[in-house]
């Protein structure tokens, strides 16, 4: 078969079916139908894809009104209408490992058959729903800086030429603000490397923790740190700068190394590019440095 990706591989035959109790026998069609199935859920990797092939067959078998995919990490849904009264949810797991769970919302309570009949489907779909969520994990952990969690430079540069086109067609605010940890260099030579890792990723936290659910936070490299501010007016970048100071102060090891950051911010303009809206965010940042640092400057 062309395209096919086998990261664990695993043959449905017909006496998978016969183990859920209460299933009247599959017809000779029905069976070859659902290999089909089995062997389409195998030609990719990619979690989206994946579970909208599996949906479009699901659908065929059972009426709902939409699916939805979700665990810590994750979340994808896939939805043929907006009317929906019931939910029904399911767990799936695999040899003791929590894969995540799917929700079919539906206008009528699913019956004990159709039910079953999920069940039966959800055997089909765990093999390559693992696989798949194994390949989303390696992705994630290519694009994710070791030391702090965050986001990395090469996540950074994937997402904001996508981010920076969403702007311009919503006309939503997108703010970049760039920091860097004062006089770091002097932390390093003075305390050592081990400290000036925990510095890090004791920053990357607090950057965590002030940021809203809809901004995102990358760590570039050395102490440079990159926030992207999503659908806020300009008070936005001075409350995310107030949450950052005020969380360096409550630290004790960074209250004691009196670690302090210097900030860059630029508002997205209709005329920018990635590159001009860097630069004036990097600019600004080292306008809050020959200001006496400690400090934000907006472009």
């Amino acid at each position: 078969m062309e395209n096919l990706y086998l990261i664990e591989s695993h043959s449905v035959s017909e006496a998978d079916f016969r183990r859920a109790a209460y299933i009247p026998p599959f017809a000779a069609e029905e069976l070859l139908d659902s290999q089909n199935l089995s062997d389409r859920l195998q030609t990719t990797l990619e979690i989206e894809e994946l579970l909208e092939i599996f949906a479009e067959y699901a659908a065929t078998q059972v009426n709902f009104a939409s699916m939805t995919f979700h665990r810590t990490d994750f979340k994808h849904v896939v939805a043929y209408s907006e009317h929906s009264k019931f939910a029904h949810h399911f767990a799936l797991a695999i040899a003791g490992r929590q894969l995540g769970h799917i929700c079919y919302n539906s206008l009528s309570p699913l019956s004990p058959l159709q039910l079953e009949q999920l069940a039966r489907l959800h055997r089909q779909l765990i093999f390559p729903l693992k696989n798949s969520i194994t390949f989303l994990e390696l992705k994630q952990s290519a694009l994710k800086d070791s030391l702090t969690g965050l986001g990395n430079r090469s996540e950074f540069e994937d997402n904001l030429p996508r981010l920076l086109a969403q702007a311009q067609r919503s006309g939503i605010a997108l703010h970049l603000m760039v920091l860097d940890l004062d006089r770091f260099k002097l932390i390093n030579d003075q305390e050592g490397h081990l400290v000036g890792d925990e510095v890090l990723a004791s920053f990357a936290k607090i950057i965590k923790r002030s940021v809203r659910e809809a901004d995102s936070a990358f760590r570039l490299g050395g102490d440079e740190f990159v926030v992207l501010l999503f659908d806020g007016d300009n008070e936005v970048p001075q409350t995310i700068s107030r949450r950052i100071q005020d969380g360096l102060l409550s630290e004790k090891t960074l209250r004691r190394l009196k670690v302090s950051t210097s900030i860059g911010c630029a508002r997205f303009r209709p005329a920018d590019s990635v590159r001009t809206l860097f630069e004036r965010a990097d600019r600004a940042l080292y306008q809050a440095k020959a200001n006496g640092r400690n400090c934000l400057k907006q472009a």
